[in-house]
C-alpha cells in the first residue's frame, strides 16, 4: 500500500478519483476522501467491529466525531488565529464556539459513552476505529478548546487512558504528531 507520495497536492488532486484529498493508493485502487480512507484501513487492519451491529455503531462514532472535528476546524476562531488575531479575540471565539456547539455535543457523546457496556471501549471488547475517532476528536478539542472538557471528566479520564496506551504514548513522544 502506498500512502502519500511525495507529489505536489495539485498532481495528487489530479490523481484522486474525485479530485480532493486526502488520497492513497492500495494496489489498483485510489481511494479518496478522509472517511473512505478511515474506513478502509480500518476494515484492512480489523477495526470496525465484529459483527453487524457493532459495525453500524461504529460507524455512527465515526461520523460523529468527524463532524464534530470538522465544524471545531471550520469555526470563527481557527480563521481567526490563522488570521493573525489578538489571542483575546480567538478566545472569546473559542469560548463562544465551546457554548453554542461543543457542549451540546459533548454532552450527547457523553450520555452515549456513559452508557457503553465496556468500560475502556465505546464499541464491543476490543479497539476499533469509534476509539480512535474520538480519541482523536477529544485529542483536538483539549488541544484547541481545552475547557470545553471540564464538564466532562467522563470522556476527559477516558482520553489519558487512551493516551497512555504504549502505541498512542510513542506517536506522542516521536514528535511526529501534528
Amino acid at each position: 500500500m502506498l500512502l502519500g507520495k511525495a507529489l505536489p497536492s495539485r498532481k495528487v488532486r489530479e490523481m484522486s478519483p474525485f479530485g480532493d484529498l486526502p488520497m492513497i493508493e492500495a494496489g489498483s485502487l485510489r481511494i479518496s476522501g478522509d472517511l473512505p480512507i478511515y474506513r478502509f484501513l480500518g476494515t484492512l487492519l480489523g477495526y470496525t467491529g465484529t459483527t453487524p451491529q457493532e459495525q453500524a455503531e461504529v460507524n455512527m462514532w465515526v461520523d460523529t466525531t468527524a463532524d464534530l472535528t470538522r465544524e471545531m476546524w471550520g469555526a470563527d476562531f481557527m480563521a481567526a488565529k490563522e488570521g493573525g488575531a489578538t489571542d483575546y479575540t480567538v478566545a472569546g471565539k473559542k469560548t463562544e464556539f465551546g457554548i453554542q456547539y461543543l457542549e451540546p455535543k459533548l454532552r450527547l457523546l457523553s450520555a452515549r459513552f456513559e452508557a457503553r457496556a465496556h468500560p475502556l471501549y465505546i464499541v464491543g471488547d476490543t479497539l476499533t476505529l469509534a476509539d480512535i475517532s474520538l480519541f482523536s476528536a477529544l485529542e483536538a478539542i483539549d488541544r484547541e478548546v481545552p475547557l470545553a472538557l471540564a464538564s466532562f471528566p467522563g470522556l476527559s479520564e477516558w482520553r489519558v487512558r487512551m493516551e497512555q496506551r504504549p502505541r498512542i504514548a510513542a506517536l506522542n513522544d516521536s514528535g511526529r504528531r501534528y
